[in-house]
């Protein structure tokens, strides 16, 4: 769905956020993605792989995994392009700069689960 009355589209994303239900919203180059909401199996297989990943990565001191983060290629304005991997892990001596809200360049790994209809 395209929507190209920016009132109507600035109320709906709103709203959207007003009820919590943008978690797994992106932005790519400037357009709103707003994907379906992931499956029961989707979900626990972000998680199982996210416990895999806690223990190498943030019990082995190797550094942090996260169930989702937001990743882009901007430092500032950076809400204009970016995209939220299921599970992300940045090592010690990664490249990625954690700028609080996002990180900017990439994680040293992500994985993005593809759900039916994605």
């Amino acid at each position: 769905m395209l929507i190209l009355d920016e009132g109507l589209r600035d109320h709906i994303l709103q709203e959207r956020k007003r009820l919590g239900i943008d978690r797994h919203d992106e932005v790519w180059e400037g357009m709103y993605v707003v994907p379906t909401l992931p499956t029961n199996a989707h979900q626990k297989l972000v998680h199982d792989l996210g416990v895999i990943f806690d223990q190498v990565a943030n019990a082995g001191g190797l550094g942090t995994s996260y169930p989702g983060v937001n990743v882009s290629d901007r430092r500032k304005g950076w809400e204009h392009n970016f995209r939220c991997p299921d599970v992300a892990v940045v090592l010690n001596n990664s490249k990625a700069v954690d700028c609080g809200a996002h990180f900017y360049l990439r994680p040293d790994f992500l994985v993005e689960v593809e759900s039916p209809g994605d």
